[in-house]
C-alpha cells in the first residue's frame, strides 16, 4: 500500500515534470519565432533604407551632372 502511494506520487510528479517542460519549450519556441519576425522586418526595414539611399545617390549625381553642364 505505502509503495503504491509512493509510486503514484511519483508518476504524478512525472508527470508534472513533463507538462512544465512542454510548457517552457512552447515558451522558446514562440520566442524564438517572434525574434525571427523582429529579425525578418528589420531586415527589410534596412533593405528600403539602402534602396532610398542608393535612388537618393542617384538622383545626386543626376543633378550634379545636369548643373555641371551649365
Amino acid at each position: 500500500m505505502f509503495s503504491e502511494a509512493l509510486y503514484i506520487m511519483d508518476r504524478n510528479t512525472e508527470k508534472y515534470m513533463v507538462d512544465e517542460l512542454k510548457e517552457r519549450v512552447e515558451l522558446v519556441t514562440q520566442r524564438a519565432e517572434a525574434a525571427e519576425q523582429r529579425a525578418d522586418y528589420e531586415k527589410k526595414r534596412a533593405e528600403s533604407a539602402k534602396q532610398r539611399a542608393d535612388n537618393a545617390e542617384r538622383e545626386l549625381e543626376e543633378y550634379k551632372r545636369r548643373f555641371g553642364e551649365l
